[in-house]
């Protein structure tokens, strides 16, 4: 399937019940204590952006129920992606936790927080967000992929966030495609280069190798 098939494909998820194409950001792979994070960031960046939607996509997915609930204590209206509901014109997270649909969520997203950085769990893989053309945030704590992160960040195709403050600043000001769209450029440009192929292998499995503190 070509890639703006893809695109549609995966847009319609969340937009079809939506009432039209919502502005969105993804929160990927986040673990205990950076759905609150996500959480406080989306509240502030939504004061900016009208019908803003999160999608949380949790690296435990069997969280899922148990993030939904610590969302709608605060206030939050969710769906939930494994029980097959869309999410609605009031829905205001998209909680997809469910196996082997990243991609679908880094497609859709022109704008993705990639989690275990705030958490001290030391990052997560950025090539596929990288390679899928979405502008890529983080915190400080990517001692994993340490490397492939300072590259990013000096290409300006990645931006460092230290807390939920920072990091709803951020996506609101990447909201503007002027801001977002030449930062999933350079990403994708890094992600595509020869010169970072063994890399890119290299950070794939190592990414699906146990991981303890995962």
């Amino acid at each position: 399937m070509p890639e703006a098939a893809r695109r549609r494909a995966a847009r319609r998820v969340v937009a079809d019940d939506a009432g039209g194409d919502r502005p969105l950001w993804c929160a990927a792979s986040t673990h205990e204590g950076e759905e609150e994070i996500a959480a406080e960031a989306h509240r502030i960046a939504q004061k900016g952006t009208h019908r803003l939607l999160l999608i949380l996509a949790p690296r435990h997915p069997e969280r899922g129920p148990a993030i939904r609930d610590m969302l709608a204590a605060k206030g939050f209206a969710v769906r939930l992606r494994s029980e097959a509901g869309c999410p609605d014109e009031d829905c205001d997270v998209y909680v997809a936790d469910t196996l082997g649909e990243m991609g679908l969520w880094y497609r859709l997203a022109p704008v993705s927080f990639v989690g275990g950085s705030l958490a001290r769990i030391g990052g997560h893989n950025p090539y596929e967000p990288a390679a899928l053309g979405s502008a890529i945030l983080h915190g400080p704590h990517v001692h994993n992929f340490a490397d492939i992160y300072a590259r990013l960040d000096a290409a300006a195709a990645a931006l460092k966030v230290e807390d939920a403050a920072g990091l709803g600043e951020t996506v609101a000001e990447l909201m503007q495609p002027s801001r977002s769209a030449p930062m999933a450029f350079a990403a994708w440009e890094l992600s595509s280069s020869g010169a970072d192929v063994t890399d890119k292998a290299i950070a794939l499995i190592l990414e699906h190798l146990p991981d303890p503190a995962a």
